[in-house]
Formats: structure tokens, sequence, C-alpha cells
């Protein structure tokens, strides 16, 4: 008796045009994943370390320490914390741990599931194409991850900018201070969401079983780091090449070392080598990717 999965239903609703019809691949995986309460639960734990920072945004630009009669506090929460461009990469940083999470539940079976069950051939007919099913399996965990970056992390940038006070640096030398900070802020976090989202759906068209995937994705970042730092000690500087530049080809390493060069911060990896590493790894998960979806699609035919 042959097993069919119910997830794949027929489309009743409304056609839109080419531009956007490719979108309804990322939301109805928004709303399956919001519907499932781990999920809801992980989306709302990634909201927590913005809330915690909006708050202390709002406490170092406002009287609220002093008029509750805690002014002794003031002094040590501004030696301690710093609104800069550390302050802003930090909270980038912080969260990727929740990035990683949504790629490996979410973007691991996103083709591996279809791959699973022969349904690629089902999207990769008119109205939607092979490229546009790509685009929106890449657009439910790049715009997933981007709200979880990017969109937290400018909220914050502009409730400093309103928060702070009129004499404040934020306000009297805001051009040539901070301003500059909106470009590093958009640039880091597309560059790892875009670059989280290309390697987990390469590895996902790889694999017809998401679990295998995930772990092969996981292994591979924690994996490739590991062999690149025995391959920087044992092989070193090799002409141009200095023993940290073997880091660019680790991709956990290409992305701290950009981030910290697009924040003006020392980085160990130097930004040619961390910008090479990226674009190869860019290259080799969409010839995957394409490799597959071609595969697939001359299977349907």
């Amino acid at each position: 008796m042959a097993v069919y999965d119910l997830s794949y239903q027929t489309y009743t609703g409304p056609r839109r045009g080419p531009v956007h019809r490719w979108l309804a691949i990322a939301r109805f995986a928004w709303v399956e994943m919001l519907s499932r309460r781990v999920f809801a639960i992980l989306f709302t734990l990634a909201w927590l370390q913005f809330i915690v920072r909006l708050a202390l945004i709002y406490v170092l630009n406002t009287p609220l320490l002093k008029s509750m009669g805690f002014e002794a506090l003031i002094g040590p929460l501004n030696e301690a914390i710093s609104i800069d461009a550390a302050f802003f990469k930090s909270m980038i940083d912080w969260q990727l741990p929740f990035c990683f999470m949504f790629v490996f539940i979410l973007g691991a079976g996103a083709i591996s599931r279809d791959l699973a069950h022969n349904a690629i051939i089902l999207y990769i007919v008119k109205p939607i194409g092979r490229y546009e099913y790509l685009l929106g399996k890449f657009a439910t965990l790049f715009l997933l991850l981007l709200a979880l970056s990017w969109l937290q992390t400018m909220a914050l940038y502009f409730a400093q900018v309103l928060l702070a006070p009129e004499t404040s640096a934020w306000r009297t030398e805001f051009w040539s201070q901070y301003f500059w900070l909106i470009f590093p802020i958009t640039l880091y976090s597309v560059l790892l969401s875009a670059s989280l989202s290309l390697l987990v759906l390469a590895f996902s068209s790889t694999a017809r079983s998401g679990r295998y995937a995930g772990i092969a994705f996981l292994i591979y970042l924690i994996g490739a780091h590991t062999v690149i730092a025995l391959l920087a000690e044992l092989i070193g500087a090799i002409g141009p090449i200095q023993a940290h530049d073997w880091f660019g080809l680790s991709p956990l390493a290409i992305g701290y070392a950009l981030g910290d060069w697009l924040f003006s911060q020392q980085a160990e990896v130097r930004p040619a080598a961390a910008w090479f590493g990226l674009a190869l790894h860019w290259l080799v998960a969409g010839a995957i990717l394409k490799w597959r979806l071609d595969g697939a699609a001359r299977q349907g035919n």
C-alpha cells in the first residue's frame, strides 16, 4: 500500500504574478513553523536579547535610574556598557546561535524532504520554475535570519539615536562618528544570513534525509575549522599567504573576520582572504544547488 506525505496539498488560493509567486513557498513555511510550539518558543527566545539591550539603551539615555533613587548605578553602568560599534556587532554575534538553530531545524530538510518524496517535480512546472523554487527556499531562511540579526540591530540603533540626550555624542557628532554604523550592520547581517542559507540548502539538496543533511552541515562547519587550524599550524606562511589566511577557507572564521573588518576592529584573517573564501563557498554552494535541481527536473521529465 502506497504511503503519501499529507503535507503536500493542492494550492487553491489566488494566483499571483511571476515576481511574487515564489514568496508563497516562504510564507507557508513560516506559517507551518509558527504553528509548532517548539518553533514559536524558540522564535520568542530569539527576541530576548533585543529586549534586554533595548532596556539598557533606555536606562543609559534617560533619567530613569536617577528618578528611582539609583544614582549610584549610573556611573558603573556607563563604564561597563558603551553604545558603540562593538555593542551592535556583539548584538549580531550573539544572535548567531539562534540563527544556527533555525538553519539546522528549518533549512536542513527544506530540499531533502522534497527529494525524498519526488515533490520537486510538483514545483518545477509552470507557474513556478526551478529557480523560483530555489528563490522561495532561500527567502524562507534568509528573511528569517535577517529578522533575527539586521532588523533587531537596526531597531536598537534607531532607538539609541532617538533616546540619546541632546548633549551626547550621538546627537552632536552623529554624522561623523555613528552614522556609518548603518552600513556594517546591514552588510554583516546580509552576508551572514545569505551564507548560512546557501550552505544549508546546498547540504539539504545532497541528501534525502533532513537529519543527515543537518548533521553533515554541522560536521562541515566544525570540521572545516578544525582541519584548517591544523593546516595553518603545519604549513604556515607560503609566500604572500600568511598562516592565518588559511582560515579564509573556514566558514566560521570568514564570518567573524568580515564582521571585525566591517566594524573597524582587528581581525586575524586579512580581508582579501576572507572575501575569497566567502566567494568560493557561494560559488560551490550555487553549483551544487544547480546540479541537484537540474537532476531532479530531468527525473520529472
